[in-house]
């Protein structure tokens, strides 16, 4: 049966990271499907504390329909009984199962877009010490599993296809019987990555600024894992860092830009980075007018690789006290890495010699895990929902 609404499951709680997760493809969407909504999941937790927070509508969301559920029963009557296709955009975490079994009772087909093109680290990634080993195995590898084993039993449901643009996983996928049938998703449909529906990687790169991609030290995916780090740690870190930059826009005479995450608290970036200027939108902008990209350990760093520019990984003995190496990307574009807690002495000549010299890597990781065709990703989503859905 025809579907008629297309519901986008996220936390609102997270809404600010959308642009960078999903950009131009819920407008896309918006634009195809008369009824498209944006579903907030906060209330659909099983254990929700506290209100929902408010949340502040940027541009990006000026013309997007976003639907704030108190209930599940308010969410069931929201949907009146039509033909749904939910677009999952939640985690296999244990506070989202009641949703899950709802959604598996109400047979609502399932789609997951995640065509960002980076690659997830494994899940010992954030390993830490023993004790956060421990903290792991509770928050994401049990539930995990939980998930996989109800899927199987049919307590919740398969999602259908899920769009990726990573490659090498989509082939790893495919040549395995193994991860095939035993895995929550139907289907893997290989699309464009979203970093190529971005206009701004036409233009010519510029080459104004230093920017730093700022690691939030008490991010959440980390810090529910490793705990948070003391205050006294976090002064020396920032001291040390502030220095650092300094010495790059001493030799180089560029200014510095820091950019932040949507979730990183723009108060505790502004007292942190007093002496530069302090950004949370329009990174790709950003990455694209940058001279130099400095950065801990982001995704974004896929749009520096694009562009060409030079990368300086950042390592800090915050982080390495608690095996968090920031090093997840090094394995596949071999980049400078420098520790912000140790001297470090350089030729700006030798030094960007040196950067420039590993460009040979981004082309051969783009060649491998983020191949471009001819087609846009977002038209080969829409035109699957369309065929399979609607």
């Amino acid at each position: 049966m025809k579907k008629t609404k297309i519901l986008f499951l996220f936390s609102f709680r997270d809404l600010n990271t959308v642009p960078s997760s999903y950009g131009k493809i819920l407008h896309d969407l918006n634009r195809e499907f008369k009824e498209f909504y944006i579903v907030n999941t906060d209330r659909l937790e099983i254990i929700f504390k506290g209100n929902a927070p408010k949340f502040k509508k940027s541009n990006f969301f000026k013309n997007l329909k976003l639907f704030d559920p108190k209930s599940l029963s308010h969410f069931d009557e929201f949907i009146k009984n039509k033909d749904c296709l939910i677009i999952n955009g939640v985690s296999r975490r244990l506070r989202y199962f009641a949703l899950f079994y709802f959604i598996a009772r109400k047979k609502i087909p399932q789609i997951m877009i995640t065509h960002l093109g980076h690659i997830q680290p494994s899940p010992y990634y954030y390993q830490g010490k023993i004790g956060h080993r421990i903290n792991n195995l509770f928050i994401r590898t049990i539930p995990h599993l939980l998930h996989n084993l109800f899927v199987m039993i049919k307590l919740f449901s398969q999602i259908d296809i899920r769009f990726i643009s990573n490659a090498k996983l989509y082939n790893d996928i495919n040549s395995s019987s193994f991860k095939k049938k035993f895995s929550y998703v139907k289907s893997f449909k290989l699309v464009n990555s979203l970093h190529y529906e971005e206009k701004i990687n036409i233009k010519k790169p510029k080459q104004k600024h230093i920017l730093l991609l700022e690691l939030p030290p008490n991010y959440e995916d980390v810090s529910e894992i490793t705990g948070k780090f003391k205050e006294q740690d976090l002064k020396v870190h920032y001291k040390n860092l502030n220095n650092f930059l300094l010495k790059l826009r001493n030799s180089f005479k560029k200014k510095i830009i820091i950019s932040i995450s949507p979730k990183y608290s723009f108060k505790k970036a502004k007292f942190r980075f007093k002496k530069f200027k302090i950004v949370n939108r329009n990174v790709q902008k950003y990455i694209h007018e940058a001279f130099l990209v400095v950065f801990y350990d982001s995704s974004t760093i896929l749009y520096a690789i694009m562009n060409k520019k030079p990368i300086i990984n950042l390592k800090s003995n915050l982080f390495e006290k608690i095996n968090y190496k920031t090093d997840h990307y090094n394995k596949y574009l071999k980049l400078k890495e420098i520790n912000i807690s140790e001297e470090f002495k350089f030729s700006k000549t030798k030094l960007m010699k040196d950067l420039r010299s590993r460009f040979k890597y981004y082309n051969y990781f783009l060649k491998k895990y983020l191949p471009k065709n001819k087609n846009s990703g977002n038209e080969q989503i829409i035109d699957i929902i369309k065929k399979e859905y609607f």
